[in-house]
């Protein structure tokens, strides 16, 4: 035991040690020192805490753009809403259609799609998704067996569209399909497809609008960290191992990091990304995991959703337009089951573009894009002036009707959330042959040989209902630091 505790690597001793310094993180430590516990570090791998809540400025507007989290979702039943109302953050908000402006549907060669037919596939795609939904609030059985959202909606639509043929019928196919990969940059999947229908419902909305943040969403980490004492937060501090069964029975478990320093605690509460987890778990843990958390980090999906930013020399959208609804044209592949975009024979170098759904004006001369799946985790690999070239004649063809020049793009910066070692993925869904089960079984402390609970698991994919947003990630941060303070030895929290 001597080595391990050399005072030349050992930092401290500590009630406990939060590894991960994102919303979550940030939230715990925020609660500890409101409830009167200090005994704590928090230990960030980056040079900044944040995580996936990532603000870019852009030059030289000074604009403030996300590249990870982007809204408050819903309004009085969500944390963040309630933190950013009380420090008038929320100076604007984002309701859509209420700024006056309009959404264009256009085709790739810039002929406009009417109105009523989007008009009727989404009155239609929101009846099939509230069915998805049904299957879990009732608790009936799917269709099939392993079913999707993505088979069922699409099975469901051929059937109900039965009376469209030709071109308006194949029309209405490319609306469905443009709305279904705007529902993978929600989800986070490679497709609907691979989305659970059985579990579907389990995800709750907060009623409300989307409210922005024109200060930056890292003005919430910001306010929820500037209580916590400085010293109490660790940059720079990559956790290579957690040893958490130790014969110490006072300081069981004992967190080591990449520079050699080494932190003896109580208790210790992993707050990293679950993409980190997928990949790191088997060596980040001494001794392994219990199978089944094992098994709960493998089959939670996480998916890979990423954020272009194109910044132009010049307005590029008529004044009473704010965003491109981008209807592309979907073929069968001949010999192939399902449509082009879902094929896993798909060349990712032709076709990439075609799995951004949209592109919004956050400024008069910035457009932002999404874009989720493979498609994203291929845009990694391009440069940015490979992008460039390729949208701006995209967006020039969808826009060849009301637009005759566009200005020149000047600019384009693109977020990498699966290139990034210490996050691997954007954020969390429930696939396939998965529960949502899952997600509880990896929110559980894990107990070592004592009967002690000394591992502790929070962010966005442990929370039941609102996985895969900052606010669930923030609850399960507060609810996991109160959980440790009701085992910590010798501690009377406030009230």
């Amino acid at each position: 035991m001597g080595n391990e505790e050399d005072s030349t690597k050992l930092i401290g001793r500590h009630k406990s040690v939060i590894i991960g310094g994102g919303i979550a993180g940030v939230k715990a430590g925020e609660t500890f020192v409101r409830k009167g516990f200090n005994d704590f570090v928090i230990l960030e791998a980056s040079n900044k805490l944040g995580g996936r809540i990532s603000s870019v400025v852009v030059e030289p507007s000074k604009v403030i753009v996300e590249f990870g989290a982007n809204w408050i979702h819903g309004v009085d039943a969500n944390p963040i809403f309630k933190i950013a109302k009380e420090n008038n953050l929320l100076t604007s908000h984002y309701t859509g259609r209420g700024l006056g402006k309009k959404i264009l549907f256009a085709k790739e060669n810039g002929d406009p799609v009417h109105p009523r037919i989007v008009s009727d596939v989404d009155f239609l795609f929101g009846q099939l998704m509230s069915e998805c939904e049904d299957f879990y609030r009732d608790q009936t059985p799917t269709p099939y067996e392993d079913d999707s959202v993505g088979a069922y909606i699409e099975r469901e639509f051929e059937e109900r569209i039965s009376g469209y043929h030709g071109e308006d019928r194949q029309l209405r196919k490319n609306v469905l399909a443009q709305r279904l990969i705007g529902e993978c940059t929600i989800t986070g999947a490679d497709s609907m497809r691979e989305v659970a229908l059985s579990e579907a419902g389990c995800f709750e909305d907060i009623p409300g609008v989307h409210f922005v943040i024109p200060s930056g969403f890292e003005m919430i980490i910001k306010i929820l960290a500037k209580d916590i004492p400085k010293p109490n937060i660790h940059l720079n501090k990559l956790v290579t191992q957690i040893s958490w069964d130790r014969s110490d029975a006072t300081y069981p478990v004992m967190v080591q990091c990449l520079d050699g320093s080494k932190y003896m605690c109580e208790t210790c509460l992993v707050t990293v990304p679950l993409g980190y987890l997928k990949k790191h778990a088997p060596r980040l843990f001494n001794p392994q995991l219990p199978s089944n958390k094992l098994g709960a980090i493998e089959g939670i999906g996480m998916g890979v959703v990423n954020k272009l930013i194109l910044v132009y020399d010049g307005p590029v959208f008529p004044n009473d337009i704010f965003r491109l609804e981008m209807i592309w044209n979907r073929e069968e592949l001949a010999g192939e089951d399902e449509p082009e975009y879902l094929s896993p024979n798909r060349d990712l170098s032709k076709t990439w573009y075609k799995k951004i759904p949209f592109v919004e004006a956050i400024d008069q001369n910035i457009l932002v894009c999404w874009i989720s799946g493979k498609e994203a985790e291929y845009l990694e690999t391009l440069t940015n002036e490979e992008v460039a070239n390729k949208l701006s004649s995209v967006i020039q063809g969808f826009l060849s009707n009301i637009v005759k020049k566009m200005p020149k793009l000047v600019q384009c910066i693109k977020s990498s959330w699966k290139a990034n070692p210490l996050i691997l993925g954007a954020y969390c869904h429930i696939p396939v042959g998965t529960s949502a089960e899952s997600i509880l079984t990896l929110a559980e402390p894990v107990y070592n040989s004592r009967h002690k609970p000394v591992l502790f698991f929070a962010g966005e994919a442990t929370h039941p209902t609102f996985y895969s947003s900052s606010h669930g990630a923030m609850m399960t941060g507060e609810k996991e630091a109160d959980r440790i303070l009701t085992h910590i030895n010798d501690f009377t929290p406030n009230r």
